[in-house]
């Protein structure tokens, strides 16, 4: 009967070691997609696919329901997951809801703020993030499905802002850069073309409160 008992207690510990370890790879596995889909969208001013976060969400979410933890270190796991998910779900709303998120002078203004870099390797990485805004915009509207008035307000106010910076710093900052003259025409000319795009969503959202 002990030998029977003691058996029973090996194989239920087994069972709590792999559900801990499946949890754990569980958790792993989530940051990495995670990380994956947002860290384009704050370090290069890609465009928000909401669909491929919604999708993320989803997937996870259903594996968690499917799981039942088997001892403190699995459940720890397993709520650690469930945080991380309620946390990203608010994320995903919050891109679907407030306008101001999408700010794209706000995000060459933060590249520009990185004395670590060469001003020249700054200056063209905001070239490559101008020349997205057409469809960081395009995105932009895709996803937000409801705003209150007050939230395109501080949508509306960020991109006078975001002009700004493109229309005044970062000119200052090409006359004193050490780039090519072809370079430093293409960088006013995406400016420009940004200009214009961020005007047309300042529109899109003023018509919308």
């Amino acid at each position: 009967m002990r030998k029977r008992l003691t058996l029973i207690a090996l194989c239920l510990a087994a069972v709590a070691c792999h559900n801990q370890d499946e949890l754990e790879e569980l958790n792993q596995s989530f940051e990495l997609g995670y990380r994956a889909l947002t860290t384009p969208v704050q370090e290069r001013a890609q465009p928000v696919q909401l669909s491929r976060w919604d999708s993320l969400l989803k997937t996870y979410r259903l594996q968690l329901e499917q799981t039942t933890p088997h001892g403190e270190q699995a459940a720890q796991h397993w709520q650690n997951l469930q945080h991380r998910l309620l946390v990203f779900e608010e994320q995903i709303r919050a891109y679907r809801q407030q306008p101001a998120l999408y700010n794209l002078g706000g995000q060459c203004r933060m590249v520009l703020s990185q004395p670590e870099h060469p001003l020249e390797a700054r200056l063209r990485r905001i070239h490559a993030q101008l020349r997205k805004a057409a469809p960081y915009y395009r995105s932009a509207r895709r996803n937000l499905q409801q705003f209150d008035a007050e939230a395109a307000r501080l949508g509306i106010k960020k991109q006078k802002m975001g002009q700004r910076f493109l229309r005044g710093a970062l000119m200052d900052s090409l006359q004193i850069a050490d780039l090519p003259a072809d370079t430093v025409q293409s960088v006013r000319r995406a400016a420009r073309e940004a200009v214009r795009v961020m005007q047309q969503y300042q529109s899109y959202l003023a018509e919308q409160r």
